[in-house]
């Protein structure tokens, strides 16, 4: 063993098991807080602020896709990442009480907002496109909240927390680790932040107040499974409501120049669906 050797040193205390932990909050070198830095940066904020000026290279769906497959291969390559995290279907089950609960409030509150300040857009998109809400309330989840999940919650926790001051989240962690709420409040900007391609502040304001109650949901639970269906839950309301509009943008990836008071723009008019035109172009 060699003097001042950390995990030599925990060699000998605790074998292996005792190694693996030592190594998850063992300091990182400063090339490696650099690129993560420019990483959380060109993720979260660069990115998205390109996106609004006009560089775009493909759509939304793909770059989540994208960013979700990076968030995965970094994960999984990470000798420090717990993957239980991935999933952790029982840590979900236990935490599905209490989401729902939350989630029966905050639509019952979203619910009288519509009502109160866009009475004609409450429930536009399943009453004028059964077939696609349907199609949505699907597939959204999958392609869409999952791939967001990966690197919002679990890339972000893990890689980033140690940027912020606290320690990366594991799977049989503190509740609440120090500094963890300095990390959930940065999350939550970073998530509202990328839903500014949207082109609304509504867009941002709505996701970085989701944003916190997903990362909440992330560290008590230990399990992107009940970030997913909370993320989940709130997003297929949002769009059954008549709320779809702040957070959807046509083939071309942009939010519609106009956002009317009597057009979704979820919902493309047969005229223009005949001859594969946008109609927000």
């Amino acid at each position: 063993m060699t003097l001042g050797d950390p995990l030599a040193q925990t060699r000998a205390r605790g074998g292996t098991g005792a190694i693996a932990r030592a190594a998850v909050f063992a300091p990182l070198p400063w090339w490696r807080l650099a690129w993560r830095w420019f990483e959380m940066l060109a993720i979260f904020f660069v990115g998205p602020t390109l996106w609004i000026m006009g560089v775009r290279l493909i759509g939304i769906i793909p770059t989540l896709l994208v960013v979700g497959a990076y968030g995965v291969l970094v994960l999984l390559t990470d000798r420090t990442f717990d993957r239980r995290m991935l999933w952790n279907t029982w840590a979900a089950l236990r935490e599905a009480p209490r989401i729902v609960v939350v989630w029966l409030v905050g639509a019952a509150l979203i619910t009288l907002g519509v009502l109160a300040f866009a009475p004609d857009r409450f429930l536009e998109f399943p009453r004028r496109n059964p077939g696609l809400w349907v199609a949505v309330m699907c597939l959204y989840p999958i392609f869409s909240v999952y791939p967001q999940e990966l690197f919002c919650r679990a890339m972000f926790f893990h890689r980033y927390a140690p940027l912020l001051g606290a320690r990366p989240i594991t799977a049989t962690g503190d509740a609440m680790p120090r500094g963890v709420w300095r990390v959930i409040v940065v999350n939550a900007a970073a998530f509202g932040w990328l839903h500014v391609v949207f082109g609304h502040w509504l867009s941002v304001a709505l996701t970085f107040a989701g944003g916190l109650l997903f990362a909440v949901t992330y560290v008590r639970a230990r399990s992107l499974a009940a970030a997913w269906l909370e993320h989940a839950l709130y997003g297929c309301l949002v769009f059954t409501l008549g709320l779809g509009q702040f957070f959807y943008a046509g083939r071309n990836g942009r939010p519609p120049p106009e956002r009317q008071e009597r057009e979704s723009t979820l919902v493309v008019p047969s005229e223009a669906r005949a001859d594969g035109t946008d109609p927000f172009e």
